[in-house]
């Protein structure tokens, strides 16, 4: 199965580098593959992007690290 969500942050005042904050983007897709019973153990693949992470512009940053972008692996267990 598929999940996932997208979070959005609006502008919230003052942040970092003494400038108004931007708003922030975060997205997380799952693809899940059941391996035991049906609400036992999953696993799979995933993705996340999140652009002005802590509300940094990613323009300005100087460092690079306000856009995050990473393919991950995920295991789920429900009791």
């Amino acid at each position: 199965f598929v999940d996932g969500f997208v979070d959005f942050i609006g502008s919230t005042g003052p942040g970092y580098f003494n400038e108004s904050a931007k708003p922030s983007t975060l997205l997380q897709i799952n693809y899940m593959y059941d391996v035991g019973a049906k609400d036992g153990l999953k696993l799979g693949v995933g993705y996340e992007y999140f652009r002005n992470k802590y509300l940094i512009d990613n323009q300005k940053d100087p460092y690079g690290h306000a856009t995050h972008s990473a393919p991950y692996i995920a295991a789920r267990y429900s009791f």
